[in-house]
């Protein structure tokens, strides 16, 4: 494929499924083949992901304005004293083409009006706060945990002259920590149009900025 190239940096995406946490491996191409790419280990702060043959791989390639994501099997490790150990990896069948900032993810409260069918088929409402926003997705929190794969209508607002729509679904439910906590939902956007997902966005640049700012204000005055 055309965007693999030899020395080429690439990233593994690791990801917490009680937490949604992410985190990022370092990495870079070696060498590619007509079925797989060879790759260095992916390590992160001096640590080397183990090289499980058989490991499902979620792996990112930088851009300059975008980013490419896909998914991988790791076919082998070869190691030798005389070579740089290589992680041998399938050749992805599909790749999604991302924007950079879809990967920004906001701590902030927002409120969230959620409507939902249970499996009853009796239609409820929920209105819950975010832990957390990006483009692609939020963090809720719940008073009680909903089913995984659970379908949502939401409804939120940035500004109070303007609302916005967007279709998600549960993709994790994570326990509260302690009696006082609460659960809380990680919901990936399903169906969500580009002006929305733009303006999601702008927000979560307006208030990076603003937080920066009290920030060095902050340091300033000290």
């Amino acid at each position: 494929m055309d965007i693999f190239r030899i020395t080429q940096s690439i990233e593994i995406i690791e990801e917490d499924k009680e937490t949604g946490k992410r985190e990022f491996y370092f990495s870079r191409i070696e060498d590619v083949s007509e079925e797989s790419l060879f790759i260095t280990p992916p390590f992160r702060k001096g640590f080397y992901l183990p090289p499980r043959h058989g490991r499902k791989i979620v792996a990112r390639l930088p851009a300059d304005t975008c980013s490419y994501l896909f998914e991988a099997v790791l076919l082998a490790h070869h190691s030798s004293s005389s070579s740089l150990p290589l992680w041998e990896i399938s050749l992805p069948n599909t790749i999604k083409r991302v924007q950079m900032r879809e990967f920004v993810r906001l701590s902030i409260a927002v409120e969230i009006k959620m409507e939902l069918t249970d499996a009853a088929g009796s239609e409820q409402s929920i209105v819950s706060v975010s832990k957390n926003i990006s483009a692609g997705g939020v963090q809720v929190i719940l008073t009680k945990p909903l089913p995984v794969k659970t379908k949502l209508n939401m409804t939120f607002s940035f500004w109070p002259e303007e609302q916005f729509q967007a279709e998600g679904e549960i993709v994790r439910i994570i326990p509260p920590e302690q009696e006082s906590d609460k659960y809380s939902a990680g919901i990936r956007f399903s169906k969500i149009d580009e002006k929305t997902r733009q303006q999601i966005i702008k927000f979560i640049f307006q208030e990076q900025v603003e937080q920066r700012k009290q920030r060095n204000a902050l340091n300033s005055a000290t």
